[in-house]
């Protein structure tokens, strides 16, 4: 998905090196956590598009039919994709997701309503093309016209900035897995013109029930999955305002790679740390000096080191966050990496100031970042391996940084050895 967004966070430093992870204070040697008061979504140009990324948030989804069958266990399942409890189905649904990975600060309902029958055929929005209006957006016009007597739109403004929280389109026309344009899946914060019960609308995702039953994945294994919530999943980080992390144009910009191991990246496994500190659901330990530090699982505690030398108090800067993968949660289901350990990432974050939309090297992904990871030169994110890479051998084994492990100076701007662990903590030396 393309789109447009920036934001600013204001970072406050708390007294001393002193913190709490959960109910025990840890004294970090060097180390200082700094609180985000700010989100994406509290903060930034697109406030009033973006689903807000934490709190209960309660979303709408509409099923669209373009013709008279009978889609009863269709919107049964689409009511599982996004509601079921933890689990349920093989797989977690967009709720228990979110509640997962967000530590619990995101509660994320939706109610599905419909059928609804779209008054043309399916061949009519996908022709069309006028006044910068598309076909979905003359669709969700048109459903969200035809349900205003039956639906109060205030009661989907949970941070009451005036626009409806995020709209679903469920579309029951085939996906076009050859092409993917239109019958595909993606997400817009362009604002509708429209107005209903005093609501704006700037948010809505477009899906083909398809992606419920698809079983040919190469990121994950959907064999014992009823009800696949993959796709709805990564969308809904768009609603909230993540960009893609995936390179859209392999032979443009940077070789970069989060290996897969992230849903932004190819759909599956948890959201990643940069994603995690952007939505304001964790917060950073800075590290800019020499300094050891034992780090608690990622995917339980939140805990992550960003470390820079030069710390700015900004996230919106170049850094590494560095994590202690657990295998745990949401990437144990995935089955996201066989192993745990380190695994650094390099982050380049910087604000793009040159405008609402910037073409690189004769792309256009359009974000609020200087870089992304498909167009431009230096990816916004991506994962440092280890000096011996080698294709071909098992990916964990190229990024995870065990117990003995070093990661030298020559690839990035220090080094990092992992000592030992406790428990399924490990200790990290980190020296400039």
């Amino acid at each position: 998905m393309k789109y447009i967004f920036f934001l600013l966070i204001l970072l406050l430093p708390l007294s001393g090196c002193n913190f709490n992870r959960q109910n025990q204070t840890i004294v970090v040697t060097n180390g200082t956590i700094y609180q985000t008061n700010d989100s994406l979504k509290e903060n930034g140009p697109l406030t009033t598009n973006l689903c807000p990324s934490t709190g209960d948030v309660k979303l709408l989804a509409f099923l669209v039919s373009f013709d008279d069958l009978d889609y009863t266990k269709e919107k049964m399942d689409v009511e599982a994709c996004f509601n079921a409890p933890n689990l349920d189905n093989g797989y977690y649904s967009v709720n228990s997701y979110y509640a997962t990975s967000s530590y619990q600060k995101l509660n994320l309902t939706t109610d599905v309503i419909g059928l609804y029958k779209a008054k043309y055929p399916a061949n009519y929005y996908e022709a069309y093309n006028k006044n910068s209006e598309t076909g979905s957006d003359i669709l969700a016009k048109e459903v969200l016209t035809y349900y205003n007597d039956s639906i109060n739109y205030e009661d989907y403004d949970s941070d009451n900035d005036g626009y409806v929280d995020g709209i679903w389109l469920i579309y029951t026309n085939p996906v076009d897995y050859m092409l993917g344009d239109f019958w595909w899946a993606y997400t817009s914060v362009n604002e509708l013109d429209l107005k209903l019960d005093g609501m704006k609308f700037g948010n809505y995702a477009f899906a083909g029930i398809d992606f419920l039953y698809d079983k040919t994945h190469n990121s994950y294994d959907a064999t014992n999955i009823i009800v696949d919530a993959h796709t709805f999943i990564h969308e809904t980080g768009h609603m909230l305002g993540l960009d893609d992390y995936y390179d859209v144009n392999p032979n443009v910009g940077a070789r970069c790679s989060l290996q897969g191991i992230d849903i932004m990246d190819e759909t599956c496994g948890d959201q990643g740390p940069i994603s995690k500190l952007l939505l304001g659901w964790i917060n950073p330990i800075i590290i800019n000096s020499d300094c050891e530090y034992e780090l608690a699982p990622f995917e339980t505690s939140g805990e992550v080191l960003l470390i820079s030398k030069t710390f700015k108090g900004t996230l919106y800067d170049s850094y590494y966050l560095v994590i202690n993968y657990g295998n745990l949660e949401i990437n144990l289901v995935d089955k996201v990496l066989n192993g745990t350990g380190i695994i650094v990432y390099e982050v380049n974050a910087e604000q793009n100031k040159l405008g609402n939309l910037t073409l690189y090297n004769g792309g256009s992904y359009d974000t609020a970042f200087k870089y992304d990871n498909s167009d431009t030169s230096i990816p916004f994110v991506n994962i440092i391996t280890k000096s011996n890479f080698q294709i071909g051998i098992p990916k964990e084994s190229n990024i995870l940084f065990k117990k003995g492990d070093t990661l030298s100076k020559t690839s990035v701007d220090f080094s990092l050895d992992v000592l030992y662990n406790s428990s399924s903590n490990l200790d990290v030396k980190i020296v400039f």
